[in-house]
């Protein structure tokens, strides 16, 4: 009769916490994200941390509970496996391979809240196979985990600033890089024209196929490889392979795509991991350990940093910084390169910083 007793008073105890627990939403897929001691490591969701009885509103409670911290082991894990599922739902042949639509429309399924404009960044720093258009799903995974960890945390950090902070205006970026852009398309509508031009009517269609813009776009150093990869991916995405492309438009598209890739506050996001993220890449070219690189390879790192958001001229300003010396004054000291970068880029190209420098454009 005692043990029955015992059983069914276990058995309460046991249902209560279980209600408990439902009730603060911890038993789901991201429990260990939710709990981790002072040193980032994962602790059992299920043994209380407080006493229940000592709630006073259990709101508050259930706010604290859905917290999500996007370096635990456990949060990058389930992303990881839900990355994986996502690309094989659409890959059933296992290729590894996805063509720009079928990557772009993926994104759609996956349930972490993003925006158009995080699908449209992550479409921007996918890499592609040299001989053809598709991308390898597999070498994205770590790109699309750092990239969705940075989203978070900016959207974290933004839900604290004045509405107005929140917001990227199209037409402030516009006058920041107005003549930029310009300038740039006058460069390429001449190299677009001259495909386009018809010997025999002496006329311009105004279109040239997808392979000759997207030759033009690759071979030109106006442009980053982010800003390539939007442009032309977008287009694809929209018109195909096969209808040509309306060149006439080129700089409406660029502004566009700065737009949205600084909209994504990429680079503001994650500023303290610039400075060692560039170091790490110096390190790997420089494989004499001299501790200098050319200011061509530092260049090249800057292009290629999935972290830095910056144009082509933004980035020469930054090598500019880099003081190079050396026989040939084209060597540059990395490390203290690297220690100052996020410095640099934050007194002159968060997206604050040229909010105001555009207000003082128009001040005159």
């Amino acid at each position: 009769m005692r043990t029955n007793m015992f059983e069914q008073w276990i058995g309460r105890i046991l249902e209560n916490k279980h209600k408990i627990k439902q009730e603060l939403h911890l038993g789901t897929d991201f429990e260990y994200t939710r709990f981790t001691d002072h040193k980032g490591k994962p602790m059992d969701p299920f043994v209380p941390h407080f006493d229940i009885q000592k709630i006073k509103e259990l709101s508050k409670e259930q706010d604290k509970s859905q917290k999500i911290n996007v370096n635990s082991p456990r949060f990058i894990s389930t992303l990881e496996r839900a990355l994986v599922k996502l690309f094989k739902d659409i890959d059933p042949e296992d290729t590894g391979l996805l063509t720009y639509k079928e990557f772009y429309n993926s994104f759609k399924n996956l349930a972490y809240d993003l925006s158009e404009n995080d699908t449209r960044a992550m479409v921007a720093l996918a890499e592609e196979t040299e001989d053809s258009m598709q991308i390898p799903w597999q070498q994205f995974i770590p790109v699309g985990i750092e990239a969705i960890k940075t989203f978070i945390s900016r959207n974290k950090s933004l839900a604290k600033k004045h509405a107005l902070d929140r917001t990227v205006n199209k037409d402030t970026l516009r006058l920041i890089y107005r003549l930029e852009v310009k300038k740039i398309d006058e460069i390429l509508q001449k190299r677009f024209k001259k495909i386009d031009y018809n010997e025999e009517k002496k006329e311009y269609s105004g279109k040239i196929s997808y392979e000759d813009f997207s030759r033009i776009v690759k071979n030109t150093n106006w442009l980053t490889p982010k800003e390539n990869n939007l442009i032309l991916r977008q287009y694809f995405i929209k018109f195909g392979n096969d209808d040509g492309v309306e060149y006439k438009r080129f700089a409406e598209d660029l502004h566009k795509a700065r737009y949205e890739l600084a909209k994504s506050r990429i680079m503001d996001t994650s500023i303290d991991k610039v400075g060692p993220s560039l170091l790490e890449a110096c390190k790997a070219v420089d494989e004499k350990c001299t501790g200098t690189i050319s200011v061509q390879q530092l260049r090249v790192i800057l292009l290629a940093s999935n972290l830095i958001m910056l144009t082509p001229l933004q980035i020469n300003f930054l090598c500019g910084y880099s003081n190079p010396e050396g026989a040939d004054g084209l060597t540059v000291e990395y490390e203290p390169f690297c220690s100052g970068a996020k410095k640099l880029i934050e007194d002159n190209f968060t997206v604050d910083v040229l909010r105001r420098k555009a207000q003082l454009i128009q001040l005159g």
